[in-house]
């Protein structure tokens, strides 16, 4: 292994889209977590700082705090909460059923569109425990 360590790959270097995702995806299960239910459009603060950090304008390690995505932030609402433990498997799987259902409807209905005509191969959901 030794003589083939020059062979691995190196991380890929930090980019402004990798801390942009990260902020998202912070801010959105922060926010999931706080109220109950998920909030994907972001404002204010957030907005802006995110926008500044997709153009590549926003300085690294100011990207991780303020503008309501800190990771600090995550672990007191994962503590309070309201949320249950485990997830309704039951109704997930009715979900996806329900939206698998719709998507096969439109398809075989052959209307223009993403759900359509034009729509992607579908996928299979399988749940196990």
């Amino acid at each position: 292994m030794a003589e083939r360590s020059h062979d691995l790959e190196l991380p890929r270097e930090l980019r402004p889209k990798n801390a942009y995702n990260l902020m998202r995806l912070i801010w959105t299960a922060t926010e999931w977590l706080r109220a109950g239910r998920p909030t994907f459009r972001a404002t204010g603060v957030l907005h802006d700082r995110l926008v500044a950090i997709k153009k590549g304008g926003a300085a690294r390690r100011r990207g991780r705090r303020g503008g309501g995505a800190d990771p600090r932030a995550l672990d007191a609402a994962r503590a309070e909460t309201q949320l249950p433990d485990r997830a309704d498997l039951p109704r997930a799987d009715a979900l996806a059923r329900r939206i698998h259902e719709e998507v096969a409807r439109r398809f075989a209905a052959n209307r223009p569109g993403p759900w359509g005509r034009d729509a992607p191969p579908t996928f299979s959901v399988e749940w196990s425990s």
